[in-house]
């Protein structure tokens, strides 16, 4: 909108305690281009990964800011290198769901897109997660990330095969991308 942006409400929503206040103001700095404050961002990550279950269910404002410096293509080893691994389980009816798996997914297509050394070590091992979406997106990354390498490693997962149809339809994709 053309509303004056009250820039100190913004910083405040995103050093807030809760994930979805933190999300909320992610909207707002993506929707105003406010680029400079990606430290921001990476440091209301580290606090609502401290405690996530708590902080944050459903890594809401965790995966906004992973978005959000994705999309700018800010580079945060506190966002990304973190991100990547976080397992979060949350308390569900009859046990506990890991809530982390798309924000290992983004975390990984940001190693994929900024053409980490190490992209090829991480998309590896999120091609083995547990959980579907990051399966997923690990084979997208891999589609995307310039290695010619990446190839081996999709072929040897559409020979290992998946439970789930979508993770092998990433995997074509990106053999036939690479």
């Amino acid at each position: 909108t053309d509303a004056p942006l009250d820039r100190a409400a913004v910083i405040a929503g995103l050093r807030h305690r809760t994930g979805v206040v933190v999300a909320a103001a992610v909207r707002v700095v993506r929707a105003r281009g406010l680029d400079d404050l990606d430290d921001e961002l990476a440091a209301a990550f580290t606090r609502l990964a401290d405690d996530g279950v708590t902080s944050d269910p459903m890594c809401r404002g965790k995966l906004a800011i992973a978005r959000a410096l994705h999309d700018l293509e800010r580079w945060h080893d506190d966002v990304f290198v973190r991100g990547v691994s976080l397992v979060q389980e949350e308390p569900v009816w009859g046990g506990r769901e890991d809530t982390a798996a798309e924000l290992r997914g983004v975390c990984g297509l940001a190693f994929a897109h900024s053409y980490r050394p190490d992209a090829l070590d991480v998309l590896a091992d999120l091609l083995a997660d547990r959980q579907r979406v990051a399966r997923v997106a690990a084979a997208q990354g891999l589609g995307d990330c310039g290695h010619p390498d990446a190839a081996a490693l999709v072929r040897f997962k559409l020979r290992l095969g998946d439970d789930e149809p979508e993770v092998l339809a990433a995997c074509v994709a990106s053999i036939l991308v690479l």
